[in-house]
């Protein structure tokens, strides 16, 4: 019966170890040599809008930070360049990485950085080496 699935579903998750709820805190910080200019609000738009997309994770958690006119080389030449690392508790896969690599891309190619001079790292956070709200992610709520 209904009530007995209603009491099975009750007890299974009251038997469950109990997760806090937290912010997913993806982070994208990314270093250019271009001079991004009055484009630089948009391109942390578009940056922030991709990492959520691609992981899945709500906008609201996701920290963009770029740093254009950056001092950089890239094989011996300071033609238009660039290196970011992306930082997640999850959402790190070999899919979703090559995924974001095109939509970065696809954000800075307009301002003139080819897909072949920038790399991005990727990151998979453990929960107790992220800090947030005065404690990390591996520890319940205050």
């Amino acid at each position: 019966s209904k009530a007995t699935v209603s009491v099975l579903n009750w007890a299974i998750s009251a038997a469950l170890p109990q997760r806090a709820h937290h912010p997913p805190m993806p982070s994208l910080e990314l270093s250019t040599n271009l001079a991004l200019g009055d484009a630089k609000a948009q391109v942390l738009r578009a940056l922030s809008q991709a990492v959520a997309e691609v992981t899945k994770k709500p906008e609201k958690f996701v920290m963009i930070a770029v740093h254009d006119e950056s001092a950089m080389l890239y094989g011996g030449s300071d033609a238009p360049c660039a290196v970011a690392h992306l930082h997640s508790i999850g959402a790190i896969s070999q899919a979703s990485n090559a995924e974001l690599q095109r939509a970065v891309t696809a954000v800075l190619a307009p301002l003139g950085l080819p897909a072949d001079r920038m790399y991005i790292f990727f990151h998979d956070a453990e929960r107790a080496n992220v800090g947030w709200d005065n404690r990390t992610f591996a520890c319940p709520a205050n």
